[in-house]
């Protein structure tokens, strides 16, 4: 289908996110493309699980971004809200604009490609994509990012805390963003955000039955779908399961928020179930409770096929692939899109909501509720289903197809 086509991924990879452009780069190799995805460090070795090629930025970031202060991977989880959108905003969204502009400029120059993809954060690669006047698809990994105001069947509301907060970084930069376009012969614009609707579409690995705001969005936004394989059906119901609750707080290195962990591991200590904890953790600085086991970094899926409950601080993907089992949550969110997952899943009636900071015995508690109450698990099923009938393994490459056909036709 895309045989013979050349497409550049703009990427900008931290934890999880970097799954994500290993999904999209694997479907479009499947399709015959040639891909190279531009990328941080994250991306080598997922570009290259991918079947594509991988050229590092010469001038924008190489590593993961950080607040003032923090400069280790992952170092936003627990920042806080006004260092997490300076992070945002200073190391991805404005500050380096122009020397990812630079980056996916000479890419372009150098492959030739057909389509470009870029991440929503990167606005420097939308304006090389739009000053090249080559194919360009808007890349988001999560929920959808600006606000809509409007509710869904269900009440929600679209313009949740990071939506409103992504919206404010984006306006706050105006000034600044018109400044890179003029320096680079484009016209202002009226608002930053405008510059994804200058984007052929955007494209939102996450699913329409889960996005609060995907009843309002614009015409050109299209979900996908996530990268979550989703398990055999039907689906091995929770109730028939022993108690196993999975701990998933990070795709990186022992996160910051260690003290949260601490408390976590104290308050299933007295659980009656089995404990798995993801990721790397260091013993020998903690006493681990005999019902917990540490896994290190393993498939989740494998974990979450015998699951009853899983914890986790609102992951995009942790939250899905749960989700997609079949199994409620105990969400902890702390940064940015954490919040708008989570809510989404507690509005679902699959999850439970706690503080970042929450006492070990409250977790407790919030454990018991979820691991006991059927109510949780009934919901958590019916969100695997619909995530079931509205996924479509064709999704990424028939938008890809589709870009390139109406750009050909109306050239």
């Amino acid at each position: 289908m895309l045989t013979g086509s050349t497409i550049l991924i703009a990427a900008w990879a931290v934890g999880g996110n970097a799954v994500a452009y290993e999904f999209v780069a694997r479907k479009l190799v499947a399709a015959g493309a040639r891909v190279v995805v531009l990328g941080n460090e994250p991306m080598r070795v997922r570009a290259g699980q991918a079947g594509a090629e991988f050229l590092p930025y010469e001038r924008a970031p190489h590593e993961t971004a950080a607040p003032p202060g923090r400069d280790a991977p992952g170092s936003w989880q627990n920042a806080g809200v006004s260092d997490t959108a300076r992070a945002l905003s200073e190391q991805l969204l404005f500050g380096p604009a122009h020397l990812f502009l630079a980056d996916v400029s000479a890419a372009i120059e150098k492959f030739r490609p057909h389509l470009v993809i870029a991440d929503h954060v990167l606005l420097g690669a939308l304006l090389a994509a739009e000053r090249a006047g080559i194919p360009h698809v808007v890349c988001v990994t999560t929920v959808y990012p600006l606000p809509t105001g409007a509710p869904n069947r269900a009440g929600d509301i679209g313009s949740g805390p990071y939506r409103i907060l992504y919206q404010r970084m984006l306006d706050k930069g105006l000034g600044r963003f018109n400044q890179i376009r003029q320096d680079h012969g484009l016209t202002p614009t009226s608002t930053v955000s405008g510059q994804y609707g200058r984007a052929d579409r955007c494209m939102v690995l996450s699913y329409r039955c889960f996005d609060p705001a995907a009843s309002s969005v614009p015409d050109r936004v299209v979900y996908v779908g996530a990268p979550v394989e989703l398990p055999r059906w039907p689906l091995v119901d929770t109730a028939a399961r022993d108690a196993n609750l999975v701990i998933g707080l990070s795709t990186l290195a022992d996160p910051s928020g260690s003290a949260q962990l601490d408390r976590l591991l104290a308050a299933v200590g007295g659980l009656a179930a089995r404990v798995f904890v993801l990721g790397e953790v260091d013993a020998a600085t903690r006493t681990i409770p005999p019902n917990v086991t540490l896994t290190g970094f393993v498939q989740p899926s494998d974990l979450f096929a015998r699951a009853t409950g899983v914890v986790t601080q609102g992951g995009h993907g942790t939250v899905l692939r749960a989700l997609a089992h079949g199994v409620p949550i105990l969400g902890i969110p702390s940064m940015i899109d954490q919040y708008e997952n989570v809510r989404r899943a507690v509005s679902l009636g699959a999850a439970i909501e706690a503080r970042w900071d929450a006492p070990a015995d409250e977790l407790r508690d919030r454990l018991r509720n979820l691991l006991t109450d059927d109510a949780y698990r009934v919901h958590a099923r019916r969100v695997a289903e619909a995530l079931r009938r509205e996924h479509d393994e064709n999704a990424i490459v028939d938008l890809a197809v589709e870009v390139l056909d109406r750009r050909s036709a109306s050239s």
